[in-house]
């Protein structure tokens, strides 16, 4: 799930303007990453 986000993530157009929501989200949700 968490690679499946992350592929669309890094796919999306808005890319660039999630960047920082979608990096604390990830974070907050699988902490061991960095």
């Amino acid at each position: 799930m968490l690679l499946y986000l992350m592929e669309m993530y890094t796919r999306s157009p808005v890319h660039a303007s999630l960047d920082l929501n979608m990096q604390n989200l990830l974070l907050a949700l699988n902490p061991h990453l960095e």
